[in-house]
């Protein structure tokens, strides 16, 4: 297989994303033909807290799931693709499995057959078992005699592990003589076991035969798959979990980045621009949230819909209740009867009614049966009258009525309730869900106003690294500079000073695009010494201010003598905070006692203005030291008034030397300067000074990029690579997937994810300035990934085996054209990618602290600035690499801050995230499509065939199988 360049240092026509492929190829790749890189574009980012355990413990359950996921994805066969392809590598592993069956040469079965009929034919006669004859087949003899040698193993091993445990426990020297006196025995029973099963077969030859029967192409197919089954775990949220173990098993724990905090801030201006937009969002919310309180009911409106469905509740109860009582009032059931029987008046309803009576006694009388009192009487016992059947009739009417009243109090019942319900559902609608987006964007907006704080309040000046070119003739200088930045041994920050200059030299002069470097040294030498030096003169300065002020107070007061005022100022001096060495610096500060009270306090005023005005030129002589340090012009490289032949004195101790006259003062304040001109936090800045100049030079003439391993984790590789504007643009056109398919939008701008790529192209066409260069850094790793259920070498067993579907299971090995198109050597219209595991993932590259530098023209910053926050407002990013929202949390490190200065910008994603796979070739599939045609003689069997011929060394009179001819079509490959 070929990748598109293997180049690590490419030519200025190739694009950059081809240039970081390469880079990354030659880094990690290796030579294996088999293996490639396909890179994401944009990166894939990680969530850290997802992949975190104790590697001491059992890794836990939620971590193995989310790594078997995250390495359990396919893509398809491409050096830039954009996302998985939606395949799993479990799945296509079993589905390849499965599409296999074995194929057999001819003579296999033949042999196969032979050998069982060795093991069936009848044993020896004279064979015996436990001394009795024995009568079956060989195999049967040798097993019986197998299975007593090894009783008589597990018996004597049962014997010596009872009387070490048991009978001999805690008595080693009696165990040794019940051993002494019992092994020899015991040991020539086995040895007599086993010679009896030599005179038959010899376990190795058993071995042998029975390894031969269970050998061939099938049961490896099947071990595959059932190893699959046995180690996946069912998944609480579905499917299974396929266990991976990937290397190092600890690779989390490097993920957070390495930068700086503080250089992760934000610049104002892009801060300010995005709080813009978060308020104008939060003010759109709080509308539609005024809006939707605007249709909410009044309290008074709910209560009245309340008190009404309270009223209709009542009135609903009191109906049922009148209903129950005149159905219990009005059970006449009969009487109704009796009434409707006589078809008449009340009246002639009474006179039937006698008449009934009178038919009832009748009756009993003719049976010989008691008279039964029928006659139907009041409660007191007097019988009832037209008027009581008024009543009844009366009493059901009123039923009639209150069933009536009954369903009309509970239409007004339901009635109310639903008015009562709308007038609480229009309370909260939608709100619930406006008030959780309204507290997002508050949250927000107050992160942002943090970062805005943060950021202006920041002492550190956080300017962008200086994009640089050397001189081929300086590359030596270069990679001798280079060296030093690993921790120095040098003694002192004059002897690292004097070395880092001659490791400059050229000839005998220091070339002009060279001295940042230097200079960055000499810098981050003298800013401790200059911190020193002012804080000790502030204190000299502070303590003559408290003398004088001590002074003119105790001469204000009425009656003070000379003596006083001095005996003021010394208290000031004497205070417990002061030093004996600033006591000393200060001396001049206590004055002779002179005729008056305020002639003494003058003279402390004296001696307090002279100590001032020296304090001034201190500061004077150390900011002039700091001013001479730093460049004279914004170039690029900078430049710089003179570079001395080499400095041996610290700038800043050198300054201070030049003050005249010398005072006490001055010399305590330069013997400040020696602490932290002798710390080894000082050689530590100085180091990290030139590195970071060093960081941002580049060739000239070519865009080579560089990779060490990483100051803070040798696992990591730190890259930088330089691109030109002009790269860029052209880059845009170049093809980015396997599919050739053509980006609309900037190549730069363009990796958004959630943005609108017309906004980014519109201001990419003119915003970098001519011929400026673009830098980007990050640092990266590998990852190898380990499938212990996998076992991809069994598709080299393909050309002995059948498939039972038309597609393959891979086409093998690969060339990318120019286009990054794969294709085949031998098949050049056949896609790689249509098989059914054309390949699967043994790796991953990580990269964090991703920083990208350029330069815009100062007409576009502002355009740019919008872009630059919509990438981190969405979670896009920038270039073939990826960030997420920057405004989900202050802390979020894999949200990306941009910094600008002039019109340079600077771009840092910190957060890790997969930029590639490595990629595994399955082994071409060279089986053949499984048919049913009779092989030519000598041709290898299908299983059915194979099968066939076992069938009938079962049954030889059994007739021979007829085969189903099919066409020969279905014989290709």
């Amino acid at each position: 297989m070929s990748t598109p360049s293997n180049e690590t240092a490419a030519p200025v026509s190739i694009p950059p994303v081809q240039q970081i492929y390469n880079e990354m190829v030659g880094l990690f790749g290796g030579t294996n033909p088999n293996q490639f890189l396909t890179m994401s574009m944009p990166g894939t980012m990680l969530t850290p807290s997802d992949y975190a355990w104790d590697v001491t413990q059992s890794k836990p359950a939620l971590v193995a799931e989310a790594e078997s996921r995250l390495v359990d994805q396919m893509y398809d066969l491409a050096a830039i693709t954009g996302a998985p392809n939606g395949q799993t590598v479990s799945n296509q592993y079993v589905q390849a499995l499965s599409s296999l069956v074995p194929r057999f040469e001819p003579g296999v079965a033949a042999m196969k057959n032979k050998l069982r009929d060795f093991l069936t034919s009848a044993a020896p006669p004279s064979s015996t078992v436990d001394g009795k004859p024995f009568t079956g087949t060989l195999q049967e003899l040798y097993f019986a005699l197998y299975e007593q040698w090894l009783d008589k193993k597990s018996a004597w091993d049962t014997q010596v592990v009872e009387a070490r445990e048991t009978t001999h426990k805690g008595d080693p020297e009696g165990f040794l003589e019940w051993y002494e006196e019992n092994a020899e025995g015991a040991l020539a029973g086995i040895d007599a076991a086993e010679g009896r099963i030599l005179a038959v077969l010899s376990p190795s030859d058993m071995g042998a035969i029975l390894g031969a029967l269970s050998s061939g192409p099938g049961g490896e197919i099947q071990e595959s798959l059932d190893q699959v089954q046995d180690l996946r775990l069912p998944s609480p949220s579905g499917g299974y979990v396929y266990p991976v173990d990937l290397t190092p098993s600890d690779w989390f724990l490097s993920l957070a980045s390495d930068l700086d905090p503080v250089n992760l801030l934000g610049d104002p201006q892009f801060i300010a621009i995005t709080l813009s937009g978060r308020t104008q969002a939060l003010t759109a919310s709080i509308s539609q949230v005024q809006a939707l309180l605007a249709q909410v009911p009044s309290n008074e409106a709910v209560g009245r819909a309340a008190a009404q469905f309270t009223t209709a509740q009542t009135a609903y109860t009191a109906a049922q209740g009148s209903l129950m009582n005149t159905y219990t009032a009005n059970t006449v059931t009969a009487v109704q009867m009796v009434m409707a029987a006589g078809g008449g008046e009340v009246e002639e309803g009474a006179k039937g009614l006698e008449a009934l009576d009178q038919a009832v006694t009748s009756v009993s009388t003719a049976k010989k049966d008691e008279s039964i009192e029928t006659a139907a009487a009041l409660a007191d016992g007097s019988p009832l009258t037209p008027a009581d059947f008024d009543k009844l009739v009366d009493g059901q009417k009123k039923a009639i009525a209150a069933q009536s009243g009954l369903l009309t109090s509970a239409q007004a019942l339901s009635d109310a309730g639903l008015s009562l319900a709308s007038q609480k559902a229009m309370q909260f609608g939608n709100l619930p869900v406006l008030l959780a987006r309204l507290q997002s964007q508050l949250a927000d907006v107050q992160t942002l106003q943090g970062q805005l704080v943060a950021s202006v309040a920041s002492p550190v000046t956080r300017q962008p690294v200086p994009v640089s070119t050397y001189a081929a003739s300086e590359s030596t200088q270069m990679t001798v500079v280079r060296s030093l930045l690993s921790p120095t041994d040098q003694p002192t920050p004059a002897a690292w000073s004097t070395t880092v200059y001659k490791a400059l030299l050229v000839g005998s002069s220091l070339p002009a695009d060279l001295q940042p470097i230097y200079m960055s040294a000499l810098q981050a030498w003298a800013q401790p010494a200059a911190d020193a030096a002012i804080a000790a003169a502030a204190e000299i300065g502070g303590l003559a201010d408290r003398a004088k002020d001590a002074a003119d107070e105790t001469a204000a007061q009425d009656g003070a003598t000379p003596q006083q005022v001095v005996d003021a100022v010394t208290a000031v001096l004497r205070a417990p905070a002061v030093s004996d060495d600033v006591r000393t610096a200060c001396a001049s500060l206590v004055p002779t006692a002179a005729a008056t009270a305020a002639a003494t306090s003058q003279a402390v005023d004296t001696a307090a203005s002279t100590l001032q005005t020296a304090v001034a030129g201190i500061e004077t002589a150390v900011s002039g030291a700091l001013r001479g340090l730093q460049p004279t012009s914004t170039t690029v490289p900078p430049t710089y008034a003179a570079v001395p032949a080499a400095v041996t004195t610290n700038p800043v101790v050198t300054a201070l030397g030049k003050i005249t006259p010398s005072t006490p003062a001055l010399t305590y304040v330069i013997a400040q300067t020696t602490a932290p001109d002798t710390a080894p936090s000082t050689l530590q800045a100085m180091t990290s000074g030139v590195r970071a100049v060093v960081a941002g030079y580049a060739a000239a003439g070519a865009s080579a990029p560089t990779a060490k391993k990483s100051e803070a984790d040798s696992r990591w590789m730190k890259v930088q690579m330089a691109f030109s504007s002009s790269d860029m643009e052209s880059s845009s056109s170049q093809s980015s997937s396997a599919s050739a398919s053509q980006w609309s939008c900037d190549f730069f701008f363009g990796s958004a994810g959630s943005s609108s790529s017309s906004s980014s192209s519109s201001v990419s066409s003119s915003s970098f300035e001519a011929d400026s260069q673009i830098t980007v850094a990050f640092q990266a790793t590998k990852v190898n990934v380990t499938r212990g259920w996998m076992n991809p070498g069994i598709f080299k067993l393909t050309p002995d085996l059948t498939r039972l579907t038309t597609k393959r299971v891979s086409w093998g090995s690969v060339t990318f054209d120019a286009a990054g198109k794969p294709t085949l050597p031998q098949n050049p219209n056949q896609d790689p990618n249509d098989a059914l595991l054309p390949c699967f993932p043994v790796a991953f590259l990580l990269v964090k602290d991703v920083t990208m530098q350029f330069t815009v023209d100062e007409s576009q910053l502002d355009a740019a600035q919008a872009v630059m926050d919509s990438r981190s407002a969405s979670g896009g990013g920038c270039f073939c690499f990826s960030s997420s929202s920057s405004s989900s949390s202050s802390s979020d490190t894999s949200s990306m801050s941009s910094v600008s200065t002039s019109n340079t910008i600077q771009v840092t994603i910190p957060g890790p995230q997969i930029l590639g796979w490595f990629l595994e070739l399955t082994p071409l599939d060279s089986s053949i499509q499984l048919t049913d045609e009779t092989p030519a003689p000598g041709q290898e069997l299908s299983i059915t065939q194979f099968v066939e011929q076992l069938r009938r060394y079962q049954d030889p009179s059994a007739p021979e199988a007829v085969d189903d001819v099919e066409p020969a079509g279905r014989h290709a490959l």
